[in-house]
């Protein structure tokens, strides 16, 4: 009994010593396990806030790119209206280019019509040509003779017509004459006394130069300065008028005073009223020369 004893003795002594060393090994490692643990929690821990910023990062980055995305969006939206638009505006441009094109055709057409018929005057005009330096030489010549006859026409046409108008300046100052002369006379049949006598009367010739044949005119202007007045009246040395001649004036049957004639024009002459009877006016006749 006591070998047992000491045998089971042994064994318990080496299973407490298994079971110490099991102890203290186990013991060891679950140190090791808690420290690794605990490393592993930091690590966790470390991994998690990582994870969270990431996470945060993340959207952050996502919420830029689909703002950039809308926006990219919204751009290509306005490209592809503008790209719709400038479609449009190819698709009219190449309608105009087609009318320009065929308006081309067309001008083209015309001018190389426009060129035969150019080509045909070219020909026409050097057969012209040569038909005019062949008729010039003929030509120069009869302008020679036309150009003396053309000189002599007009000087012939030019003293013809100076001929003319003297000739009918003549007739017309005879008519104007003749009448006046009858008229002058019928006045005269009907004239009062005093106007007979100055007409008849002697001194005249003594007083200015009495006409050759009897002049009528009118008073085309009066100035009268005080008690002098001056008229113009519508004769002058082409009509037979002289200075101091004196001219009676008259409104139709009314005498008004005598005009002494002071400076004498081609037409027309200037002179003062003397022995005036009443207020003469443009119009009034004058009249010289003997019964």
């Amino acid at each position: 009994m006591s070998m047992l004893t000491k045998a089971f003795v042994v064994l318990v002594t080496v299973l407490a010593i298994l079971l110490v060393a099991l102890t203290v090994s186990s013991v060891a490692q679950y140190e090791d396990l808690a420290s690794d643990v605990q490393r592993l929690t930091s690590e966790r821990d470390a991994a998690r806030t990582t994870a969270t910023l990431r996470q945060s990062e993340v959207e952050r980055i996502r919420a830029d790119y689909d703002r950039q995305l809308q926006q990219r969006g919204e751009e290509v939206r306005r490209q592809t209206d503008r790209v719709t638009q400038l479609a449009a505006e190819l698709a009219s441009a190449r309608e105009s280019a087609a009318d320009a094109r065929a308006d081309l055709e067309k001008w083209e057409a015309s001018l190389e019509r426009l060129s035969a018929a150019q080509s045909q005057s070219t020909a026409l005009l050097g057969s012209l040509s040569e038909e005019l330096e062949r008729r010039r030489g003929e030509t120069v010549e009869l302008q020679g003779r036309l150009v003396e006859s053309s000189g002599r026409i007009a000087e012939l046409s030019t003293q013809g017509d100076s001929l003319e108008r003297q000739v009918r300046r003549f007739r017309e100052r005879m008519q104007a004459l003749m009448e006046a002369n009858r008229e002058i006379e019928e006045r005269i049949a009907q004239a009062p006394p005093e106007l007979r006598e100055f007409m008849a009367d002697p001194e005249r010739a003594e007083r200015g130069p009495t006409p050759t044949q009897p002049i009528s005119g009118r008073i085309v202007q009066l100035d009268e300065q005080g008690r002098e007045v001056f008229v113009q009246v519508n004769v002058g040395s082409n009509d037979g008028v002289a200075e101091q001649m004196e001219f009676m004036v008259h409104r139709g049957e009314q005498y008004l005073g005598r005009l002494v004639i002071d400076s004498v024009e081609a037409d027309v002459a200037v002179g003062h009223m003397t022995l005036i009877q009443d207020r003469v006016q443009q119009g009034d006749m004058i009249f010289a020369g003997s019964l």
